[in-house]
């Protein structure tokens, strides 16, 4: 991952943060005192600037606010990183910049009622090691390889249940202090510190 450049954007008159050319949406990270992950309300602002915000592990960006920030600046893939220590876990794949990834920001960002397909849609990265990526045919609940999960469609579904296997468990899911999935499910895996989850677009 590159040094991240704290990049001032003249024509928009806000501050975000790109690294290797991708934008940072959200950037959550477990820290050595866990009072808030237990006490402290999440916060979904409606502003795409908000993403300046990155390091408030609670403040997240609606599907319409980074909708309006795709129509800004032109972006076409999505990325989604993830890392449990505990058990090694890391999930981390971008979309691929063609039509099977262009319909995966569709789904996320405009039409939750038109899943769109998992294989094809995107790339593993080097470190990615998750069971996830290498059975997209599985993900899905009510129907097999398709991003998503039915349940969630609403303003959070960049974030919940982004991708899902049903059957063994697994997912890629972002909702403290709920949901912080990484190739696991129902937080089976302990909440430590250093855990994280990022998303990225560009």
């Amino acid at each position: 991952m590159s040094k991240s450049q704290y990049v001032y954007n003249n024509l928009y008159y806000t501050t975000f943060v790109i690294l290797g050319g991708w934008t940072l949406l959200k950037r959550t990270t477990i820290p050595a005192n866990l009072s808030d992950f237990s006490t402290k309300k999440r916060t979904l602002a409606t502003d795409y600037t908000s993403i300046s915000n990155y390091l408030d592990n609670f403040l997240f960006v609606s599907k319409g606010g980074i909708e309006d920030l795709r129509q800004a600046i032109q972006f076409y893939q999505l990325r989604w990183y993830c890392y449990k220590k505990n058990q090694g876990s890391v999930f981390h794949v971008m979309t691929k910049n063609n039509s099977a990834g262009h319909s995966v920001l569709d789904y996320f960002l405009k039409n939750p009622n038109n899943p769109a397909a998992a294989c094809d849609s995107f790339d593993p990265l080097p470190n990615d090691n998750s069971t996830l990526s290498q059975n997209c045919a599985e993900w899905g609940d009510d129907r097999k390889n398709k991003w998503g999960h039915s349940s969630h469609h609403g303003k959070w579904r960049l974030y919940r249940s982004v991708s899902t296997w049903i059957a063994e468990s697994q997912s890629f899911s972002l909702r403290p202090q709920s949901e912080l999935w990484c190739d696991d499910k129902g937080n089976s895996a302990p909440i430590l510190q250093g855990n994280a989850w990022e998303i990225y677009a560009r």
